[in-house]
């Protein structure tokens, strides 16, 4: 399931490098698999996202639960939107960009509520850590199965990247 892939060329904001190195140490002790998604995971993969507003963390519910524990923060799960929801949701004061941390995430797509949980997962050795991110093609998926105009947009720019 999970292929290493050194990423060299994506050049990263120094608050963005530290939040993911945060991320990293802090996901050693998961106990279950875990990836970065949305516009780090594009970033990951070579490609420009556009902006990177906040980071995105999908975690399994279980180690939802134990992050806000460790952390003790609290969780801002709610009944969702009408695209998203999750029953773990924290945002923890713990790197210099916003960590989104979500767990047990489900997204609204063919009149059906889906339970996100990449089939891919390849790693990325960034400074030492290792980060885990959908596979290209999977991650073009998901930015597509959301449909927000901003995900598509991303979906575009991987397209035209993986096209060159």
């Amino acid at each position: 399931m999970s292929e290493e892939k050194q990423i060299t060329h994506t050049v990263l904001p120094r608050p963005i490098v530290e939040s993911i190195l945060v991320i990293g140490q802090e996901m050693e002790h998961a106990a279950d698999p875990w990836w970065i998604i949305g516009s780090l995971a594009v970033a990951l993969h070579g490609c420009d996202p556009g902006p990177i507003n906040d980071l995105d963390l999908l975690v399994s519910e279980r180690d939802g639960l134990a992050l806000m524990s460790r952390w003790s923060c609290d969780n801002f799960a709610d009944s969702g939107s009408a695209k998203f929801r999750s029953s773990v949701v924290l945002r923890p004061d713990i790197a210099p960009v916003i960590i989104d941390v979500m767990g047990g995430f489900k997204y609204f797509y063919g009149g059906n509520w889906i339970t996100l949980m990449p089939q891919s997962r390849v790693e990325v050795v960034r400074d030492g850590i290792r980060l885990y991110i959908p596979d290209f093609n999977e991650m073009v998926d998901i930015l597509d199965r959301f449909g927000r105009p901003k995900d598509l947009e991303r979906a575009s720019r991987m397209r035209r990247f993986n096209a060159v």
